[in-house]
Order: structure tokens, then C-alpha cells, then sequence
């Protein structure tokens, strides 16, 4: 069909239905095309509807980068989904046609990079009367999702409309750079302003990102002593008693420089009666440059629900919780817990000082005063659920957990005990990870990744006031599987009640993966003479290892103790790389007996990477050559070499000797 045969079937009122993509309105008819008699359409003008664009509704149009033409205004009122890209006159399309009690069935709006200057977004009656409760403003009433990006909009809802929106449900706000609120009063008085709040009584989602003139959410009148009686710029709390969110799930709130308080401490009182943010489950604060803290600690009882929380980027934060009361060094019982928080993220916080801080004694934005060594988390604040835990550059820590522990007479909370996933980056006053007394705690880790940690000594630290470990006392982590230990130069051993990297103080019954990068301590793994315990004992350690990489460890000379073989019967993967000292991957006692029947090593080998070792001699150092007998490595597919290896040219390194066919040997000096 033609469009002058789509312009005429639209005008004799024969289509109801309409899909179509308009690339240009150059192209339409100049008689204009009638979309009056549209019961559903799915319309797109200047730009096609995008694979992700998956929008609810029976009636859409999208219109972007093109001039808003009067005859798709029919389509704008009867849309159930509206998206405007880049259109002049919005005040006449929104605002004006809102205020005839326009779009009554519009569910979904998304406005961006649009040029008018207006007021609010949506407009009402300005000379609506109404008692307190009562909203006559129907416009909008059914909107579930609004998304407004780059607008230069002062306010986006005058109160009287925000009542409006009893079926909001999704509020996405970015880059409106001169928006100071998201409800206000400009230039009109609001009978309500001081009788009700303004509830969002549906709204589960709420973004607010790049807003770098916010005031606050919905800023409280402060009069000036001014003859004018103009308002006060004075920095506000991002949330007060005001507006209330009773059923809010998700909150993201970034790049706010204005904002020194999320939440204002005086007005928790009435949020915890009104349910207000009782809901929510998901808090991500990032770049806001001036906030101190995330929460007070009297909102805590608000957070019972509250299950993801990240902060990042945000330089000037002292503590994630700002506690009011007296804290008592010597009696550190829990008085914040966030009981369903299962995913904890710290990034880029240069100034936190601490987890939980007190009121006022970290200094202000502009202090000079001295910051106190803590530990990131003490017996303040529990985390019953917690399983997953990331902390990333965070300089002033110098222990993540108190060295000293809580009284048992005084727990209240067993904390940390369902953790499985640590990873610290970027703590270069971190000494040490753990300490040992936690360990109890700790035994549903799986995963413990530790890189970039310029002053980290030893994993796990046992405090010289503990009392002497008798031989029987093994460190062991019955669920630790994947170990990644990385950049750290200081690192000297795993336990610092041993001498050595991993001793048989320490076990592992379920580590799967062991990477090991940049340790330039670490002369021996494994120790050489001192066995480590073994499979068929009360502890067994390293037994279902599947694969090690081992890199950048300078001072190394070999890898592997031979008496270690029988514990690696399941390993697959072994890499290593960049060892310059490295002169085998094996090493046996020459005093040593056989430690492997008919002499398979690795039984489950199947892919060795060897990567410039420019010492490199031999596999094991009771074979002359690199790979005496293929029997050693019965499933072996692949070798990768990425060194010049002399001794390799002595007819030893052919596929056949690989074990199978199909096997790939790259000893050319490139990586395969």
C-alpha cells in the first residue's frame, strides 16, 4: 500500500489497525493523514522502534528528531505509550493539552533531549479547587512508567499533580540540569502544601541520576530574611516527611552534588509510621560528591527488607551509616542490623573512615581534622544474611573486621556467618584479610579473591594475645573453591602463625581453583619437606583442585613438591607464566621414593601452559628431559609454549607424545 492509498483509506475510516515506520515526514502526502478513527496502532516517526524496545500497550507512537505535526496530535491523546525524542513545543503537547484533562489513558512516557523551558512537565487546573484527599486532576491518572532525560525542567510535578499519579509505579529522572526538585511550588500556592504529604502510594522504582542542581526531592519552604522573601539555597535532605513512599523497591541516585543528606534524620520518626521506604530491597548511591553518609542509624528499622546496597564513587563519605548515640568501645553490642542484606558493594570511597561512624566526629567536608584508624565493620552493625562482599579501593581501612572480638556474653547477632563471596581491590593500608577468630564464621565462603593490595602481609592474622595453637589446630575452609590471589608484593603466607605460604596449619578439602599473580615474596607454595595433610586423614587439603595458575612470582624455583602429586589426582588446567627463577615444575627430594605408581603424574591433565620461563629446565627434575614418558600425562590434549626452550629440541616434543591424536603443541615463541 501506497501512502496516498494509506492517506485515503484512513480518511473513508476503513483502518482501525496500523503498523508503520514513517523515516520522514518529507515523505507524507500533503493532505494530511486522519488517524482519528485508530483503535490500535504501533507508529514510529523519524526513528524505528529498537529491538529492546518492548513497550506495554495497544496504542504507541514514537516520534523522534522531527517536528510534531499536527495531524499525529490525535495519536498523542490516544496513546497508551508515548515516547518524544528531540521535540520542539512540548508545552502545548503536555503541559497545556494536560491541563484540558488530555492523555486519560497514557500508561508510559518517556521524554528526552527536549529544549522547552517549562515550569512542570505535566500540567493541571490552576484554578482547581479541592478539600484535602480529593483529586480532580485526571490527566496522567493512569501513568505507570515515566522516564524524562535531559529536560530543562525547574520541577517536574507541581504537588496537586503528584497526587495524580496513583498508578506510578516506575520514575526514572536524569540529566536535567537546572532541576532543583521533583515536586515544588513555583509562582502558585498550593491550599495542601502544608495539610498533606504526597504520597506515591504504587511507586516501586525510582532513579534519579545526574541531577546536579537538586535541592531535594521535594524541598521544604525556607524563607530568606530578605525583603523579597525569596526561598533559602540552603542544602536540604534528599527525603523528608513530606513525600512518602510506601511500597518503593528500588533506589538509584547518582551524580547529585548538591545533596549532603539522603535521608533527614529528624523526620524518621514519621517516615517509620507512614511505611515510607519500609519496602525497599535495592540502593545503589554513586558520585555524589558532598554526601557523608547513606543512612542515619535510627532508620535502620526502615531497612528490614533491604537485600542489594551499593556505594561508589562518592569522595567525600566518612561512613555508610552515621551513628547518633554514644558508642562504647568496650561494649560493642549490635545496634544496627540489616538482617536481609545479602550483597554488599564499597567502590571508590577515598574518606571512608568506617562502616558505622558517630555523629560528628569524623569532621565535616571542609575539616582538616585527623582521621582515626577503624575497622570497616565492628560489633555496631550485623549482617545475619550477607553472602556477598566487594571492596574496592577504599584507602583508609586498615582492617575490614575488628581484630578484637565481640564478648560472647554480649552477641547478639552471629554476623558475616552466611557469607560466600569476598572480594577485596585497592586497600593499600590493608595489612591483613581475616582475622582468625572470624574463621568460625566464615565456613560457607566459596570464593576469596584478593588483589592490589600494596601492604597485605598474610590472609589470615592470628592476634599474639590468642592463645598458642597446640599441633593439632588446623585453619580449615571446608567450602573455599576459587582462590585468586593477585599484585600483592608484601604477601608472605597464607597464615601468619607459619613461615610458609601454605603449611599444614591451614587445609582446603574443597578448593577447585588457585590463581596466584605478582607475589614476589613467595619463594615456595607448597613447603618442600613438610607434607601437607593428606587424603584418607581427618583433613584433607588441595584434593579437588582443578586447575592452578601460578604468575609473576620472581622468586620461585619450582612449582610443585612431588610428595603434593597424590592430592592433585583430579587437576586439569596448569599455567604458568613470567617466573623468571622457575627451574622446574616438579620438584622431588633426590632421597624421595616414587610417590606415583607406573609413574602417571596427572592422571586428569589435559592443557599445560608454560609462558617465558626463561629458566625453565625440565617438567620434573628426576627426568632428563622435559617430558620423558607420555604414560605421566595420560589425557594430556594441549601443551602451550611461549618461550624458547632449548631443551625441547630434542625430538621430545612431537603429538605422539602428548598421550593422544588431536593434540596442539605451540612451542614457537607465540601464544597459541
Amino acid at each position: 500500500m501506497s501512502l496516498e492509498e494509506l492517506r485515503r483509506a484512513l480518511a473513508r475510516g476503513q483502518l482501525t489497525v496500523l503498523h508503520i515506520h514513517i523515516p520522514d515526514i518529507l515523505l507524507l502526502p500533503k493532505k494530511g493523514l486522519k488517524f482519528e478513527n485508530l483503535k490500535r496502532f504501533r507508529v514510529s516517526v523519524g526513528s524505528k522502534f529498537k529491538y529492546y524496545e518492548d513497550f506495554p500497550g495497544t496504542r504507541v507512537l514514537k516520534h523522534a528528531g522531527i517536528s510534531l505535526r499536527n495531524e499525529f496530535i490525535p495519536l498523542v491523546e490516544k496513546a497508551e505509550v508515548l515516547y518524544l525524542r528531540g521535540i520542539k513545543g512540548l508545552k502545548k503537547v503536555l503541559h497545556d493539552r494536560g491541563v484540558r484533562h488530555g492523555f486519560l489513558d497514557l500508561k508510559y512516557l518517556k521524554v528526552t533531549s527536549c529544549d522547552d523551558d517549562l515550569e512542570y512537565l505535566l500540567g493541571e487546573p490552576k484554578s482547581s479547587v479541592q478539600s484535602p484527599g480529593q483529586n480532580p486532576f485526571q490527566s496522567f491518572n493512569k501513568l505507570t512508567v515515566l522516564i524524562i532525560d535531559n529536560y530543562k525542567l525547574k520541577y517536574l510535578f507541581s504537588p496537586t499533580t503528584a497526587r495524580a499519579l496513583v498508578h506510578l509505579e516506575q520514575l526514572e529522572v536524569i540529566s536535567c540540569e537546572i532541576m532543583e526538585g521533583i515536586v515544588g511550588f513555583e509562582g502558585q500556592n498550593d491550599i495542601n502544601e502544608n495539610v498533606d504529604e504526597v504520597k506515591f502510594s504504587k511507586l516501586k522504582q525510582l532513579e534519579l541520576k545526574n541531577l546536579l542542581n537538586l535541592i531535594s526531592f521535594y524541598a521544604k519552604k525556607e524563607k530568606t530574611q530578605t525583603t523579597m522573601g525569596i526561598s533559602s539555597a540552603r542544602p536540604q535532605p534528599l527525603f523528608n516527611e513530606k513525600v512518602i513512599f510506601p511500597v518503593l523497591e528500588r533506589l538509584d541516585i547518582s551524580k547529585m552534588g548538591n545533596i549532603q543528606e539522603s535521608w533527614d534524620k529528624q523526620s524518621i520518626a514519621v517516615l517509620e509510621e507512614q511505611g515510607s521506604f519500609c519496602q525497599l530491597e535495592d540502593v545503589s548511591v554513586a558520585n555524589c560528591s558532598n554526601l557523608m553518609h547513606v543512612f542515619p542509624s535510627k532508620m535502620h528499622p526502615l531497612l528490614k527488607n533491604l537485600k542489594y546496597l551499593t556505594v561508589d564513587k562518592c569522595e567525600t563519605m566518612k561512613g555508610v551509616v552515621e551513628f547518633e548515640g554514644e558508642i562504647d568501645e568496650d561494649v560493642l553490642k549490635n545496634e544496627v542490623c540489616f538482617s536481609k542484606l545479602i550483597f554488599l558493594r564499597l567502590f571508590d570511597l577515598p574518606s571512608l573512615v568506617s562502616f558505622c561512624t558517630k555523629l560528628g566526629t569524623v569532621g565535616t567536608i571542609n575539616s582538616n581534622a585527623t582521621i582515626h584508624t577503624q575497622p570497616l565493620f565492628n560489633g555496631k552493625v550485623a549482617f545475619p544474611a550477607l553472602e556477598d562482599l566487594t571492596i574496592y579501593n577504599v584507602p583508609n581501612i586498615t582492617e575490614i573486621w575488628d581484630k578484637k572480638p565481640l564478648p560472647e556474653s554480649e552477641k547478639e547477632i552471629e554476623s558475616f556467618c552466611k557469607l560466600g563471596s569476598i572480594n577485596i581491590l585497592d586497600c593499600n593500608q590493608l595489612v591483613y584479610v581475616l582475622p582468625s577468630y572470624l574463621l568460625p564464621r566464615l565456613q560457607n565462603v566459596q570464593k576469596l579473591w584478593i588483589s592490589f593490595c600494596e601492604e597485605v602481609e598474610v590472609i589470615v592474622s592470628k592476634d599474639l594475645k590468642e592463645k598458642e595453637a597446640t599441633n593439632n589446630d588446623i585453619l580449615v575452609f571446608h567450602q573455599l573453591k576459587d582462590v585468586r590471589l593477585g599484585n600483592l608484593p608484601k604477601l608472605k603466607s597464607w597464615y601468619n602463625g607459619t613461615q610458609l605460604f601454605f603449611s599444614d596449619k591451614v587445609a582446603f578439602p574443597s578448593l577447585e581453583s588457585l590463581v596466584i599473580e605478582g607475589l614476589p615474596q613467595i619463594k615456595e607454595i607448597w613447603p618442600h619437606k613438610q607434607p601437607l595433610p593428606e587424603p584418607g586423614k581427618e583433613v584433607e587439603s588441595f584434593c579437588k583442585l582443578l586447575s592452578i595458575h601460578v604468575e609473576e612470582c620472581d622468586q620461585l624455583v619450582y612449582v610443585l613438591p612431588s610428595y603434593l602429586l597424590p592430592q592433585l589426582q583430579h587437576l586439569e588446567n596448569l599455567t604458568i607464566g613470567n617466573c623468571k627463577d622457575v627451574e622446574v615444575i616438579v620438584s622431588k627430594e633426590l632421597k624421595e621414593k616414587k610417590v606415583i605408581d607406573n609413574d602417571i603424574m596427572f592422571p586428569q591433565l589435559k592443557a599445560v601452559t608454560l609462558r617465558w620461563l626463561s629458566n625453565l629446565k625440565r617438567f620434573c627434575t628426576e627426568t632428563e628431559l622435559f617430558l620423558s614418558d607420555k604414560d605421566a600425562f595420560p589425557v594430556l590434549k594441549k601443551i602451550t609454549l611461549t618461550s624458547d626452550l632449548e631443551f625441547l629440541r630434542n625430538g621430545t616434543s612431537t603429538e605422539e607424545e602428548c598421550g593422544t591424536s588431536g593434540n596442539e603443541i605451540d612451542h614457537s615463541g607465540e601464544e597459541d
